[in-house]
């Protein structure tokens, strides 16, 4: 495992900076054309934190976008109810 995921410093780093949740209140909804355009900067011969395969991302993006947008869309919609009823 850690020649996909190495324990060293800065990735102890990232990963607890990444159980932050960001405020999202002011950030708009993402559209399908965002998705398609970020996933085509990823290179095919990499994969992400949780090994996921870029070129199976690349190809479900293509299959099924409007899943992704749910997703995406939904985490920013439960973080904004989740600040708003913090008060």
């Amino acid at each position: 495992m850690d020649t996909h995921i190495p324990n060293d410093l800065r990735q102890g780093e990232i990963r607890s900076l990444a159980r932050i949740a960001p405020d999202t209140t002011n950030v708009p909804f993402i559209f399908h054309g965002e998705i398609a355009i970020a996933v085509k900067t990823f290179k095919n011969d990499k994969s992400g934190m949780d090994l996921t395969e870029v070129k199976v991302l690349k190809i479900s993006v293509r299959e099924i976008p409007e899943q992704f947008l749910r997703v995406f869309n939904g985490c920013l919609q439960s973080e904004r109810r989740s600040h708003y009823e913090s008060f």
